[in-house]
């Protein structure tokens, strides 16, 4: 089974708990199990997308669809049949210009990626500060699976479709 650590600071859902403390979140793509992680490599960071990103992307949508996506045991699969099932997005009142983050990539082993909804909050905002990324870009983790903000045409989050499918728990 391969599994990763993203080490993270205060948890999102109570900041003032935990103070600033780093806290080690397991994260693994096998579909069994979530176990203690070991390192797969050090992360690093890209500020690449869709050739939109610059224009069309607005960081307000990127920061509604990370704030307001399921979070807690809620786990995202990669590759999956809809964005749902990956992420989430934002878009204007239209729908038609939006941001969405999402989890990519197959494992080493080649399953598909899994992340907990909390996890993927944390990779945005480390996408933000420690990648320097101002729109669109990507967290790399080491083992194959990206965390990933970028440009979504056709982003239909004002109705029940992406919060439609059942959330999966760990």
């Amino acid at each position: 089974m391969a599994s990763f650590s993203i080490l993270t600071g205060a948890s999102p859902v109570s900041p003032e708990v935990n103070s600033g403390l780093s806290s080690s979140t397991s994260i693994s793509s096998d579909s069994s199990s979530f176990s203690p992680a070991s390192s797969l490599g050090t992360p690093y960071y890209d500020c690449e997308g869709s050739s939109f990103c610059g224009s069309l992307v607005h960081v307000k949508h990127c920061d509604e669809a990370v704030n307001n996506m399921n979070r807690g045991n809620r786990i995202y699969v990669s590759n999956s049949a809809a964005l749902a099932g990956e992420g989430n997005c934002w878009a204007n009142t239209d729908g038609d210009f939006g941001c969405k983050i999402y989890i990519q990539g197959r494992d080493e082993s080649g399953n598909n990626c899994r992340i907990t909804g909390d996890d993927m909050w944390w990779a945005y905002q480390d996408i933000r500060k420690q990648g320097n990324c101002g729109k669109c870009g990507s967290k790399h983790l080491g083992n194959g699976c990206i965390v990933s903000i970028d440009y979504e045409s056709n982003c239909d989050n004002r109705s029940p479709g992406l919060d439609s499918l059942p959330p999966t728990v760990a």
